[in-house]
């Protein structure tokens, strides 16, 4: 049995140490509180809440039935038991310790001094979500490794060992493709789990262990797009997945998105997973809308996060995140706004702050049309970004020289050479090219990169893939060498090829090597 009872036991402890301890005891799961009135659900007291958007964070009030709690707001990062099984949900108060290597919920600055550092540097990562951006200012600010190991893309999804390139785990050779994943702690329990998505295929594993020199896997939800848009015949070529928790109940939920338009998989606890209805793209909607990259953030400061989804034809679409609607954990609505992009076919999208004059993040994009950073008015991306670089393939936004801001590296594409970004001062306009990869010949020839400390210096490197056209898979490290604010510097290793992967290199993420025994 894995350690959520005591996990359990210890979040329900630290919410009696913050909350005044409510006599009245009677739900088990959200069913009980169902004549309590629309959208109540069983709290990890075992206290009826109702939906009350006045609410910070978790958008619920507790019931007059909860005794000393009644009338009270949920707190924000409280248990919550969305289930229905007569089960508390596995949810935890606080994330577990050591939980800064992970994607997951937000942890703030009372989690840790490591923590407090980040959220100083980005607080949407002490508020909204602690993503690959927070998990890049905690592995150079702190004493921890979060490099431990990489989901590659291929023709089949595998895992492979970070320092010496051992494939931990793989998918079924004559499986679906794995083109895409993502790393996000779901169930909280303070190991990365895995979602990936092939040609037709959407899967979600948790992670339970690593035994030896394996990676327990294990799948908690497969289906197929052509499942869930009725039968359509739909090539979905995976092309991104990311973790977010967009309806505000403190689970984190997958998005997929591809050939086929854009999923969003509902984290609706116990393991259990279940496509958002309705959808937010389909072929009814847009035929073969083909959604190259999405990326999450809360841009409006409601805690909510927004979404930007780039299509091959005719362009990206934003989402605002509406908390006036739907039910946290049940429904969200995610409303089209009118924003506009020309600057042809985005590889990749972040959103990290790159502008001290507001809180809200900017939007990093990588396409043919170049680097560009958009600034954020009114709660929508800006039409007319600000050029930063070339073309590229992945874009990072990564501390990579101490100075207290972010740079950005990009990969190599096409003609283009991967290159970074120095940031100085802390500005929009004042990017500067400070590195450029020599062309020495042995550069690997792929869009597709990881950033993170792989040689323990506490200096974020970069892993970039290669092969993109063909096999086998391919990697060079290029090991951050940077010794003076704005003057970014990178030695390349010789290229690693796995030979007994003959396969293109697609999408990869990056993990902490941890996995906690079932």
């Amino acid at each position: 049995m894995r350690l959520r009872f005591l996990a359990a036991a210890f979040a329900l402890a630290l919410i009696g140490a913050c909350l005044p301890r409510a006599s009245y005891s009677s739900c088990a799961n959200d069913t009980d509180c169902s004549s309590a009135g629309a959208g109540a659900r069983c709290e990890a007291n075992h206290s009826c809440s109702l939906e009350d958007d006045s609410c910070p964070g978790t958008h619920h009030r507790y019931d007059t039935s909860a005794a000393t709690s009644a009338g009270q707001c949920v707190p924000d990062g409280s248990a919550i038991d969305g289930g229905t099984d007569g089960t508390p949900d596995t949810m935890l108060a606080a994330p577990p310790p050591d939980r800064e290597c992970v994607v997951g919920i937000a942890l703030p600055t009372t989690y840790s001094s490591c923590a407090a550092k980040v959220d100083a540097k980005e607080p949407r990562c002490g508020t909204d979500l602690w993503d690959p951006v927070c998990v890049r200012w905690a592995e150079t600010l702190c004493p921890i490794g979060c490099a431990g190991m990489v989901f590659v893309g291929t023709d089949h999804a595998l895992v492979m060992r970070a320092s010496d390139h051992h494939v931990m785990w793989s998918d079924a050779p004559d499986s679906d493709y794995g083109f895409a994943g993502a790393w996000g702690d779901y169930d909280n329990d303070g190991d990365p789990d895995l979602a990936f998505v092939g040609n037709v295929t959407l899967s979600v594993y948790r992670n339970d262990g690593i035994v030896g020199d394996t990676l327990v896997l294990t799948p908690v939800a497969q289906t197929k797009w052509t499942t869930i848009t009725a039968g359509k015949a739909v090539y979905i070529s995976g092309n991104d997945v990311q973790w977010a928790d967009f309806d505000g109940d403190h689970r984190l939920d997958v998005s997929f998105a591809g050939g086929g338009g854009l999923i969003i998989f509902q984290n609706q606890g116990n393991d259990a997973f279940g496509p958002m209805d309705p959808l937010l793209m389909a072929p009814d909607a847009q035929p073969q809308p083909n959604v190259n990259d999405i990326a999450w953030a809360d841009i409006t400061g409601d805690h909510l996060p927004e979404l930007v989804a780039f299509r091959s034809d005719p362009g990206p679409v934003f989402y605002r995140n509406d908390p006036s609607s739907g039910t946290p954990g049940v429904t969200r609505k995610m409303t089209p706004v009118t924003w506009g992009s020309t600057l042809g076919y985005t590889h990749n999208a972040e959103w990290c702050n790159l502008d001290p004059a507001d809180a809200a993040p900017e939007l990093v994009v990588s396409s043919t049309g170049g680097i560009h950073v958009y600034d954020t008015t009114d709660g929508v991306p800006a039409m007319n970004p600000t050029a930063v670089g070339d073309m590229a393939g992945d874009v990072h936004c990564a501390p990579l020289d101490a100075d207290d801001d972010l740079d950005l590296i990009a990969t190599n594409y096409d003609s283009s050479r991967t290159a970074a970004y120095a940031h100085n001062p802390n500005t929009l306009t004042s990017f500067s090219k400070s590195f450029t990869q020599p062309a020495t010949g042995a550069e690997t020839n792929s869009a597709n990169s990881v950033v993170g400390d792989f040689d323990g210096d506490h200096k974020l490197d970069l892993l970039q893939g290669g092969n993109q056209g063909a096999g086998p898979v391919a990697f060079q490290l290029l090991h951050n060498a940077t010794t003076s604010p704005n003057a970014l510097k990178f030695n390349a290793d010789a290229e690693v090829k796995l030979t007994a992967i003959p396969s293109a290199t697609y999408r990869m993420a990056i993990a902490p090597l941890l996995g906690k025994a079932p």
